[in-house]
């Protein structure tokens, strides 16, 4: 939902086969043929990303987590932001 919020879309319904791409992805994966996802990403995830460049203790600790996702059990890195027990972490 709240990757959702930042977009501006239209969700329309489509009834049984011209839903087409629901119905591909719905279906198991066949030999020779590859499935393909878009991944959005807000602005902001690049602003916050930016802004650890500012900041040593934030630019070390997302090298160290780059190098050793579990040298630092509390702290996860996704999509460049360092998130602290699942929150956002922001310098």
């Amino acid at each position: 939902m709240a990757k959702l919020m930042g977009l501006d879309y239209l969700i329309q319904y489509r009834k049984g086969r011209k839903n087409v791409v629901a119905d591909a992805l719905s279906r198991c994966h066949e030999e020779g043929q590859t499935t393909t996802f878009t991944v959005i990403t807000p602005d902001w995830y690049r602003e916050v990303e930016e802004s650890y460049e500012g900041d040593s203790k934030m630019k070390e600790l997302r090298e160290q987590l780059i190098l050793n996702p579990n040298s630092k059990p509390e702290y996860t890195l996704n999509q460049g932001v360092i998130r602290y027990r699942g929150v956002e972490n922001v310098p």
